[in-house]
């Protein structure tokens, strides 16, 4: 009877996200993950996938409005940990979480430092690792994997550019005084 209800609350917020009612769908996202948290505990499948949809929801509000993923990424930083000591390191899940998490360091709006940048390298490499070897580099997550992986190399590169073209910046300054 509550699985029902809490399928259908499922199929609502879906529905309000594609309609663009993106604060609707999170605010239902939210009260299926404490549906589930709260009756079967954080470890359990359904409560973990409701906190991996509520991510994805918040990800997406975000993305729509222009806003930086701070709250996504504060969310992710609660529950992540939690996911990988009940599923362990390498679980999909927990691998999902990671990439969730890995994107909401680089993309959005935002000042991205080049630690962000690279912590989301270093999850991308992982997460990629794995998804190749378990579903074969010509599945289409690990091929969504790699695209948002190489957008963050570049990514990468342009920052350390700018880095670099500062320093030499200002060593050429002090020369001139």
């Amino acid at each position: 009877m509550v699985a029902d209800k809490v399928r259908v609350m499922g199929n609502k917020a879906a529905c309000f996200a594609k309609l663009g009612r993106r604060d609707e769908s999170v605010g239902i996202r939210r009260q299926i993950y404490a549906i589930y948290a709260d009756a079967l505990g954080f470890g359990h499948e359904l409560a973990i996938n409701a906190a991996h949809a509520l991510a994805l929801d918040l990800v997406n509000r975000s993305v729509v409005r222009g806003q930086p993923l701070t709250e996504a990424q504060t969310f992710l930083r609660e529950t992540m940990p939690r996911a990988v000591r009940e599923l362990g390191p390498h679980h999909t899940m927990t691998l999902k979480f990671q990439w969730v998490y890995a994107f909401t360091l680089h993309a959005g709006i935002g000042d991205h430092t080049l630690d962000d940048l690279l912590e989301a390298e270093a999850k991308y490499a992982e997460i990629e690792k794995v998804f190749a070897r378990r579903f074969g580099r010509d599945h289409p997550e690990s091929v969504a994997l790699r695209g948002e992986f190489d957008d963050l190399k570049e990514k990468l590169a342009a920052c350390r550019l700018r880095a670099q073209l500062a320093s030499t910046q200002q060593c050429d300054d002090r020369s001139l005084s």
